[in-house]
């Protein structure tokens, strides 16, 4: 578990795997992280993690505010998706992935 990373409480989206794994929010952690930077703003230790120890990718983040700057939003709605993708075709094992 990665330090001041916090655990999400609840999902919708997680009903079935929380039927079929009941514990499995103990494998999960979340990278803070600011989309408007280059690599999502994370941290290289952060990617390293992603890249050595991850098999799934939620990625959750956009910007959806209709008076954001074009580039802000371009930065956060697609760049950050790009970079994702860039990091996770040196995922050793990656299993899922929800761009």
């Amino acid at each position: 578990m990665l330090p001041n990373s916090s655990k999400p409480t609840y999902f919708q989206a997680y009903d079935v795997l929380r039927s079929e794994q009941p514990n499995f929010l103990s494998k999960i952690t979340m990278l803070k992280g600011e989309l408007i930077h280059p690599n999502l703003g994370l941290s290289e230790s952060h990617q390293d993690i992603l890249r050595d120890e991850v098999n799934c990718i939620f990625h959750i983040g956009a910007t959806v505010r209709f008076d954001e700057k074009i580039r802000k939003a371009a930065y956060i709605n697609v760049r950050s998706v790009r970079d994702l993708i860039w990091i996770a075709r040196d995922m050793k094992h990656l299993e899922v992935g929800t761009p």
